[in-house]
């Protein structure tokens, strides 16, 4: 994972980690492909993104949350690695505000 980038504006980036958080943490990963295609209709209702690209944006953030949990990351070393990548500051800001918060939730799930 080179380079991280959202099409989102913020606030879409916001409702698109918790969509995940809610597909991953949640308990509805039993039909993940199903809230997949839901967050693509909600979420990038307005993108001029192709669907397989708008997957392609949730896969990348799926796996980061994913990696996130897994190594049981602190906001510090989320936001290294975001940092890292280039992922622009507002968005980096919405993502820690949202591992800040939810962070102790996910950690107790090993997924």
């Amino acid at each position: 994972m080179d380079s991280v980038s959202t099409t989102l504006d913020p606030k879409g980036f916001n409702s698109l980690l918790n969509g995940l958080h809610q597909l991953l943490f949640g308990g509805a990963e039993e039909d993940f492909a199903a809230g997949v295609q839901l967050l693509q209709e909600k979420i990038f209702k307005t993108s001029s993104l192709d669907p397989q690209e708008q997957r392609n944006e949730i896969s990348l953030f799926e796996a980061i949350l994913r990696r996130a949990s897994q190594d049981n990351w602190t906001a510090d070393q989320l936001q290294d690695f975001l940092n890292r990548r280039a992922f622009p500051s507002d968005h980096t800001n919405v993502f820690l505000r949202f591992w800040s918060k939810e962070s102790s939730q996910v950690l107790l799930f090993d997924v």
